[in-house]
């Protein structure tokens, strides 16, 4: 929801374009290029100034050559192409770049289509990291606000199951269900197996029933504080563990659960008798 309603992708696919088609030596090549009709019929709204998120590869190869050599009605061949890309400024990385891959298309014109777009992928395989990387942050620190919010140290966790047979045997049925209703979801006609939303109320109330001990109290922030900077630190060790395994996501923790259902109700392997 952040990046769509940031617009990342369409942001970091400028930026790459950016490094591929801005040159010093040929200016303007780069909003040229956005004002193409091909780039602009991709836009969801072609009046609004917002650029594409997406752009194929073909397409960009098509749209760099039409600019690069004027069309005046005729086609395009492997001798006009390097005559125009030599007009370019002689210090110009574009020229460079693209004469290298004319070089290496060994003068068939398919193949320099080809080459360009495998120069374009791999920038855009660049861009891709980029955007994991600028979402996996925002996850990180989403997760760590509602772990933090919660209260959700795993180590208290954890210590509250180990102890506690009766909180745990609950844990354990409840798990099972939300694992059945995932699977069961696709019958009911809900897309991708996932749980109806609930609302935060209905949440809280089920995490209340399980007993685990969630949320800050007075009591054990006291608590805390007498025991001193060892148990703060133990807190947060616990808070950032409970942070890395929340950006994981539902649909891994899902996965999970319901590989250790089908284990568990697997029972033990039967012995061959002999």
């Amino acid at each position: 929801m952040i990046a769509g309603f940031l617009d990342w992708r369409a942001k970091n696919l400028e930026t790459g374009i950016k490094n591929l088609l801005t040159d010093t030596k040929q200016p303007g090549l780069e909003q040229n290029f956005y004002k193409h009709p091909m780039i602009r019929s991709l836009c969801r709204h072609k009046t609004d100034g917002r650029k594409p998120s997406y752009i194929p590869p073909h397409t960009f190869s098509l749209v760099l050559l039409d600019l690069i050599v004027p069309d005046e009605g005729k086609s395009k061949t492997v001798e006009s192409i390097r005559q125009s890309i030599k007009q370019l400024p002689d210090q110009s990385p574009l020229r460079r770049n693209l004469l290298l891959l004319l070089d290496d298309s060994q003068d068939n014109l398919d193949h320099f289509h080809r080459n360009i777009e495998t120069w374009y992928n791999n920038a855009m395989d660049r861009i891709s990291g980029w955007y994991k990387r600028k979402a996996q942050a925002v996850s990180l620190i989403i997760a760590f606000l509602v772990s933090f919010s919660l209260n959700a140290d795993t180590f208290q966790i954890a210590k509250s199951l180990a102890n506690d047979p009766v909180m745990r045997q609950a844990i354990v049925k409840q798990a099972q269900e939300m694992t059945q209703k995932s699977q069961a979801a696709p019958e009911n006609g809900e897309a991708g197996g996932s749980v109806a939303p609930k609302s935060l109320e209905e949440i809280k109330n089920e995490l209340d029933k399980t007993g685990l001990p969630f949320g800050w109290q007075n009591a054990q922030v006291e608590k805390m504080n007498n025991d001193g900077l060892l148990a703060w630190f133990t807190k947060l060790a616990g808070l950032l563990i409970t942070t890395l395994a929340v950006s994981l996501g539902a649909p891994f923790w899902f996965d999970v659960l319901n590989k250790i259902t089908n284990i568990r109700s697997a029972g033990p392997i039967e012995r061959k008798k002999k």
